[in-house]
């Protein structure tokens, strides 16, 4: 499968398009209605948010040409599919649109990045989510991939002087900007103009090294902004990024005859820019000697320089071994030799598999004013005599230890214990397990400031071979770790209404979730709270197949540092999500429980699964089931826009549920249609335990207000 991105400002626009195709049809609840129709359903929600620019998110999902599929299963990949991009179907409108036009058969779908609630979708990095969820959905579905090998392609040639310069400047390095930018612009196979036009809306110039002839021999890059010390634009060769020719041309759609004026016309503006820039400091002359002389990566065809991407001459403002930095990038600490050659788990190693792991977060690279507090959010001093930093007066910590404190930081607000055990377990043959506070019979705890300033001397232990766990004390909060999680069991957590405060990666596509929910003891002697608590650990760790050997009083891995086990790579424990909310669920579920707690303790156990699933039952008809669907977004929305105008005081689902079932009942469908409808509706299971209770007693309701209007 092949997945295609776009973004847009008009919903008309996009529905008159898709919809003027010969034999064009909606699939998915809005058949029969017309461009204008749709983009009135639309605006209802997009008037809630004037301030969002491009409410419009398009994808277009492509076959392979020998493969086909009906249309009941071309919904079901695009359920998926939105599922798994992290949009709520039963929160934003979408419409899915089959079209028949090519040989390639595919959907088209539109989203509404405004929800009915007013709270936005923000595509992130959609374009690059978008390409690994069609493997995923190969894999789900059976069919044909349309993987393209990248070969090593976007990633960076960071030197560690780069990654201190981008630290105490509170910015990105330039490699990893334009890295970054030339993957996602990559991702569906543009034509060389879509592949410009993309960097340049990112803030990148792209300085195509072009002949006469139109041939094209690679690209430089520049962000517009980033300056040297001198005040000239900082470029750098597409091979600094991951981008060399060899590799880029066959991401990219390029025919020489079609676009090589259209290159030259490129380089010719990107020369005025650079010039534009230049003139600032040093004369004209200086972004066309940037631009004009230091481009490509294979040489400078104007200049003679055919081979293999490496540079033979040092230009203007630009280093002479050819990395693209301009030369007022400072080289940090003086040490020498190459991150390459280093030994594993040195400092010099550490630092930069440091920034480039925590970068590849969610809340990094993606969106540095975050990363700025992740990474580095100002320069941090220590005073002279600490261990590890020599006789300068003031010297800079390194990023490592800055991303393990802010790390920390974090972690610790999410748990917002009074105290904390830290516990060092080695991993090599001989140490044992080192217990920070623990002094003969006696143990301290620690405070999260505390344990703050032992940061470095932790990653001096994790560098040494030890895993650093962290466990809460706190006899007024329970801790539930779920260990041992996939991705798709994470995401069912995180659409639920449970609210976990963490979410870590601790090795490769291994997660864990933690919630943290107020302990309530009734009397010193409570021995039911622990108890009950228990009982619903349990179950969840039941319900989502989490690790069965996991207790309540569990320690857990401090984010930020290498995970020293064996065949985990030292991989650094990521923190993907965090927050300071409590789970209520999980409080009320452990009251629940409390309760039915017997004097002899006979344990019972809390059934927190979802107990009513619609497919346990006989499923609707599609007609009737499609019908529903559409009833209840309608209602749905009506009701957003009355809480909206202040005219309801809440969103009442409850109420949706009804009058959906109440026109299905005037449509003409039988009561028993109608009751299998209502058990797709969504999130049912989470606002009703006894939902049979709640179907059935929806849908006689409906029958009888029905009754009582055709008697008046």
């Amino acid at each position: 499968m092949i997945s295609k991105i776009s973004h847009g400002k008009g919903f008309r626009g996009v529905f008159d398009y898709l919809l003027s195709k010969q034999e064009a049809r909606i699939l998915n609840g809005y058949e029969g209605m017309t461009a204008r129709e749709l983009s009135a359903e639309f605006r209802t929600a997009r008037n809630l948010r004037p301030d969002i620019e491009k409410p419009v998110w398009h994808a277009s999902l492509s076959l392979s040409p020998d493969e086909h599929l009906d249309d009941e299963t071309w919904q079901r990949v695009v359920e998926s599919y939105l599922a798994k991009m992290g949009i709520d179907t039963s929160e934003h409108q979408f419409v899915v649109i089959r079209h028949s036009d090519t040989d390639h058969e595919h959907v088209h779908v539109v989203v509404n990045r405004i929800s009915m609630s007013g709270a936005t979708w923000r595509p992130v990095f959609d374009i690059r989510q978008s390409h690994e969820v069609m493997r995923e959905l190969e894999r789900e579905f059976g069919l044909k991939s349309g993987e393209r090998k990248n070969d090593g392609f976007g990633e960076p040639k960071l030197k560690r002087g780069e990654v201190e310069k981008a630290l105490r400047e509170q910015e990105p390095p330039v490699k990893l900007v334009v890295s970054e930018a030339i993957k996602e612009a990559v991702a569906d196979k543009p034509d060389i103009a879509t592949f410009v036009n993309r960097l340049n809306e990112r803030g990148i110039i792209a300085i195509p090294n072009v002949a006469s002839t139109g041939r094209m021999n690679g690209f430089s890059f520049a962000v517009v902004g980033r300056v040297d010390g001198d005040g000239k634009p900082i470029v750098v060769k597409g091979s600094d990024v991951g981008a060399k020719w060899s590799k880029l041309k066959e991401l990219v759609d390029y025919e020489v005859e079609r676009d090589g004026e259209f290159l030259k016309a490129v380089k010719s503006d990107a020369t005025r820019r650079l010039d534009e820039a230049g003139s600032k400091t040093k004369g004209a002359d200086a972004g066309r000697d940037v631009a004009g002389n230091f481009v490509g990566d294979e040489g400078n065809v104007g200049y003679g320089q055919a081979g293999d991407g490496d540079e033979r001459t040092a230009f203007e403002g630009v280093s002479g071994n050819g990395s693209g930095v301009s030369e007022s990038v400072e080289t940090g600490d003086g040490r020498s030799g190459k991150v390459g050659e280093e030994v594993a788990g040195s400092d010099e190693d550490v630092e930069i598999q440091a920034f480039l792991d925590i970068a590849d977060d969610d809340d990094v690279v993606r969106d540095w004013s975050r990363t700025a507090g992740v990474v580095a959010a100002d320069v941090v001093d220590a005073t002279a005599g600490d261990e590890g930093f020599g006789t300068d007066d003031r010297v800079k910590v390194k990023a490592h230890i800055y991303a393990k404190r802010k790390r920390w930081e974090e972690q610790s607000r999410a748990l917002g214990a009074q105290r904390y055990r830290i516990t060092c377990v080695s991993r090599v043959e001989g140490k044992g397990t080192w217990v920070v506070g623990k002094k003969g019979d006696t143990e301290e705890f620690f405070t999260a400031e505390q344990v703050e300033d032992m940061i470095e001397m932790l990653s001096a232990k994790n560098a040494q071979g030890y895993d650093i766990y962290v466990t809460p004390i706190d006899s007024s909060r329970h801790y539930f770790l779920l260990d041992d999680l996939k991705k798709e069991q994470v995401d069912e957590i995180m659409k639920s209404d449970l609210k976990p405060s963490l979410v870590m990666e601790s090795s490769k596509d291994n997660y864990q979730v933690l919630f943290v929910c107020e302990r309530r003891m009734e009397s010193v002697n409570d021995d039911k709270e622990d108890e009950a608590a228990k009982q619903v650990l349990n179950a969840l760790k039941k319900r989502y197949g989490a690790d069965q050997n996991v207790g309540l009083t569990q320690p857990f891995r401090m984010a930020g540092f290498n995970n020293k086990k064996q065949g985990r790579n030292n991989f650094i424990v990521k923190l993907h999500y965090w927050s300071e909310q409590i789970s209520e669920k999980i409080r009320e579920t452990i009251d629940k429980v409390k309760k039915a707690i017997v004097v002899d303790k006979q344990e019972k156990t809390v059934n927190v699964s979802r107990a009513h699933k619609p497919s346990d039952r006989t499923q609707p008809s599609k007609a009737a089931y499609e019908d529903f669907k559409k009833l209840w977004r309608r209602h749905r929305d009506f009701a957003y826009t009355k809480v909206k105008n202040g005219e309801w005081e809440k969103l009442d689902l409850s109420v949706v549920d009804f009058r959906a079932v109440k026109d299905m009942l005037k449509k003409g469908y039988d009561a028993e249609e109608v009751v299998l409808c209502l058990y797709h509706s969504p999130k049912l299971d989470e606002r009703h335990a006894d939902i049979d209770d709640y179907v059935e007693r929806t849908v006689k309701k409906a029958e009888m207000e029905i009754d009582r209007d055709d008697g008046r």
